[in-house]
């Protein structure tokens, strides 16, 4: 189909400021992720606003210096650790999200983007757990490490772990922290033909942990980055749309 020579241009136009338009926002989304890279790496080690460090051992035998209040644990030391149920359900009918893997693509999970639900009485036949909102979901199977938070009440498959975190631990913060955590969860990993990380090598994970104000000050700053890195892929969504 071709239109005559003024509209070719006037399309091409449209098509080329369209195109500008797209590579801006994927420059600002790559540097509000660098932005975002530098902040944890500083925040999730050296907190806000501390003068008096200490040094304590760390993964690998490494030494480091963390602020005087912070611990060093293990996850499974602060939170309640979940393992899902080993069958999967006969019968998606219900009211209860069934997520996995690729419903984890964002901070928050709410919903099952294939739309699988299940009853009470389904997970209790298969040996599933119902998560609470606010819980922190982590793969543990082939991508290690990756992160998202409960909106509501939910049911994760076997690629998936939780944790329940008590009043004292911010869900945000822990979900941040694992992420960094990654090679630590491939060095305890078992490997067949796929990454897997048991309920004891997920326990592990070691995790810097300041006091719960804190937490939550950190978790906030990189809550709002995340806000703004969100904002410009949904921009950059509608754009290529």
């Amino acid at each position: 189909f071709l239109p005559i020579l003024l509209e070719q241009q006037q399309i091409a136009s449209i098509l080329s400021n369209v195109d500008d338009t797209l590579q801006k926002t994927n420059q600002i989304i790559e540097q509000t992720q660098r932005l975002k890279k530098g902040m944890m790496q500083k925040l999730l080690t050296r907190g806000i606003g501390h003068k008096k460090f200490k040094k304590v051992k760390w993964m690998f035998g490494k030494e480091i210096e963390i602020p005087e209040e912070w611990e060093v644990v293990k996850i499974g030391q602060i939170c309640e650790s979940i393992v899902s149920g080993r069958n999967r359900p006969k019968k998606f009918v219900g009211d209860i999200p069934w997520i996995t893997l690729p419903d984890i693509d964002s901070m928050y999970v709410r919903e099952s983007k294939s739309g699988l639900q299940v009853s009470t009485e389904e997970i209790k036949r298969c040996g599933g757990k119902i998560l609470p909102p606010n819980a922190v979901i982590m793969t543990c199977v082939g991508d290690l490490g990756m992160t998202a938070i409960t909106s509501q009440r939910l049911v994760v498959n076997q690629q998936l772990h939780a944790f329940i975190c008590p009043k004292n631990i911010d869900p945000y913060f822990i979900a941040t922290y694992l992420k960094t955590q990654k090679k630590y969860m491939k060095t305890i990993a078992t490997s067949t033909t796929v990454l897997y990380l048991n309920e004891n090598g997920c326990a592990s994970i070691p995790i810097l942990l300041p006091l719960y104000e804190e937490q939550k000050q950190i978790a906030s700053i990189l809550s709002n980055v995340d806000t703004q890195i969100q904002k410009e892929k949904l921009h950059k969504s509608n754009l290529e749309r």
